[in-house]
């Protein structure tokens, strides 16, 4: 579908060539794509500025899918400045969209709502209502990725409204799929099965490979989450062959590793081997970076699994360089594009000046801008580092299913990390704050994060062992006969297992929010590291109940400069609120609490690193 008619006929013929190129979008990705970089040729010859803002169009989608996204994002940007430079608006709010999507696609939702958004305020404008239906549902996918189940819903009644209205086959085969792993998650899983199974009938309808493999994915995903495991199984021994049919070899690797899942749940070692091997021979092929990364991650939990620890490090290590290298290769030029999305006008402008500019002084300004750049990199290089070794928010996730995490360094880099671990039946989790912050900070939280790391666990460690352990280490590492440090951390550490909570804190306190009640546990008053009058760490035992909400924080919230007379929060002033939002789905404290610090902090910078973590107990 082309964003526009053509009524010259020397634009005809690269219209319906464009066309195809959309066709085969699904069910021939390369095709498509050899159609788009035809039409994209014959465009430049005939300076048709539409053919060319529909082929990038239509070669960002093919890249998109192929998760190579920073050829993606070029292709989606070239199609805004063209529509932008004829004032075409329709194409406008198409590249808007698609550029939504692929900030979903790389976990930027805030940006992916604002372009969704405006995406859908220019369509409104123009009234065209047949691509509402399709804004809609991609304002439901970000809704429910962020665990708004019941604003997803929402939004795919709506979507739902339009796309019945226009006939939009393959969107209500969307929707309803959308509505089946929405279900799934809320555990309703009669009317996921539903969903889902006639969402798979829709897309056998319409002869649409990839969306039937994603189908099972999810039917499989519905049977893993009730623990039908050998369900799971037929499943895929019934739909594998799909997999292998497509031209996807994305979805195919992922395939091999969904087979490996339900292999290592089943106790079927030689499969899990045969599978993960499959995956990752594909991912290597194909040079799919994410697969590798996936594969990797599998390995190690199969191998922990098995008490094979030195193999299951091994391969822990493995897919956090793929990690870091994966951010290495493609975030900066990402993160470029980004900042530029909303600002095109500007950037272009800039550019002009800067081709128009003397040359001494664009030599001097290139120098000056190296240097900062190289700063720059080098810090936004350990950046990544941190984010391969600390949790992410799917790691956390698999822990905590109902959590709430805000993470915000005073410089790039923090001091402040989450820390999380699982042992036999027990969750360990640390929340801490190192001495400093920026660069000095981030070093000692890596340090502080290897010492938690290799700590030998037994099944009856508790937290206060743990902290005399690592304040062992901080002061045989840190300390010399001529040197007195006094860096260390206050940390919150706690043990859960069952419904009993064991927690250790240096000058860190945890809270207990139960119902309208905030329970207030503290830790002792002494760091992790160089103390006058250090003492062993005490355990505190406490009872948690179904529903209840355990909070960790650093002092970088209460200690944050704001308000009406510019100081700090406290630890009061944190209490009001969590009592005022406690009672709501965790969901939305995550944006209440957020906006609720974004309003104390004003104009003010950041007063140190913040963390805040947040679970609800089930």
């Amino acid at each position: 579908m082309t964003l526009n008619t053509s009524i010259s006929k020397d634009y005809s013929e690269i219209d319906k060539i464009n066309d195809k190129s959309y066709e085969y979008r699904h069910d021939n990705p390369s095709l498509s794509l050899s159609y788009a970089q035809e039409a994209l040729k014959l465009s430049e010859e005939k300076n048709y500025e539409i053919g060319k803002a529909n082929s990038h169009l239509n070669s960002g989608f093919y890249y998109l899918n192929k998760g190579e996204h920073n050829l993606s994002i070029e292709n989606f940007l070239n199609a805004l400045y063209i529509c932008k430079d004829v004032h075409y608006d329709s194409g406008i709010a198409e590249a808007k969209y698609n550029l939504g999507v692929l900030n979903f696609r790389l976990g930027n939702y805030d940006i992916a709502l604002t372009q969704i958004n405006e995406s859908l305020t220019i369509r409104k404008d123009l009234h065209e209502n047949k691509f509402l239906g399709k804004c809609y549902y991609q304002m439901a996918v970000i809704q429910y990725q962020l665990q708004d189940f019941e604003g997803a819903l929402k939004a795919t009644k709506k979507a739902m409204r339009f796309e019945t209205q226009f006939d939009h086959l393959s969107g209500i085969a969307a929707i309803v799929i959308l509505e089946g792993r929405i279900y799934t998650d809320m555990e309703l899983f009669k009317e996921a099965e539903i969903c889902l199974k006639e969402g798979y009938q829709r897309r056998l309808d319409l002869k649409e490979k990839i969306g039937i493999a994603s189908i099972i994915f999810y039917l499989i995903e519905l049977w893993m989450k009730q623990n039908l495991f050998e369900k799971a199984k037929e499943e895929m021994e019934l739909h594998g062959h799909v997999f292998d049919e497509i031209e996807f070899p994305y979805g195919l690797a992922q395939s091999k590793q969904l087979q490996a899942r339900i292999a290592m749940q089943m106790g079927d070692n030689d499969q899990v081997m045969r599978y993960l091997g499959e995956s990752l021979l594909i991912a290597e092929k194909h040079q799919l970076r994410e697969q590798i990364s996936r594969a990797y991650l599998l390995y190690a939990d199969y191998f922990e699994k098995n008490n094979q620890l030195e193999l299951s490090l091994e391969y822990f290590k493995k897919y956090h360089q793929t990690k870091v290298e994966n951010n290495e290769a493609q975030s900066e030029k990402i993160l470029e594009n980004i900042r530029l999305n909303n600002d095109i006008e500007y950037a272009r402008k800039k550019a002009d000046i800067l081709r128009n500019a003397n040359q001494q002084l664009i030599g001097a300004n290139q120098v000056i801008s190296e240097m900062n750049q190289n700063l720059k990199s080098s810090i936004s290089y350990a950046k990544r580092i941190q984010e391969a070794v600390f949790p992410d928010q799917s790691s956390i996730t698999q822990f905590f299913p109902k959590h709430l995490l805000i993470h915000k360094p005073k410089d790039i880099v923090s001091g402040d990390f989450i820390w999380i671990k699982n042992i036999l039946n027990s969750k360990y989790v640390a929340v801490a704050d190192c001495t400093g912050h920026g660069v000095p900070g981030a070093m000692l939280s890596m340090y502080a994060n290897n010492v938690l790391s290799k700590c030998k666990f037994a099944p009856d460690s508790k937290p206060a062992e743990i902290l005399d352990y690592i304040r062992t280490n901080f002061v045989a590492d840190l300390i010399s006969e001529s040197v007195t440090l006094k860096d260390g951390m206050d940390i919150a550490l706690i043990k859960i297992q069952g419904y009993e909570l064991t927690f250790s804190g240096a000058y860190r306190p945890i809270y207990i929010l139960r119902q309208k009640e905030l329970i207030e546990i503290r830790g002792d008053r002494q760091p992790v590291g160089q103390f006058l009058k250090m003492r062993a760490f005490t355990n505190v035992s406490f009872h948690l109940k179904p529903g209840d909400q355990v909070v960790m924080f650093t002092d970088g919230i209460s200690d944050q400069m704001g308000g009406v007379k510019n100081k700090k929060l406290k630890v009061s002033g944190l209490k009001e609120w969590l009592l005022e939002i406690g009672s709501k789905p965790i969901e939305i404290q995550q944006m209440l609490l957020e906006q609720k610090l974004m309003d104390w902090q004003g104009d003010n910078e950041l007063t140190d690193d913040q963390l805040f973590f947040s679970f609800t107990v089930h």
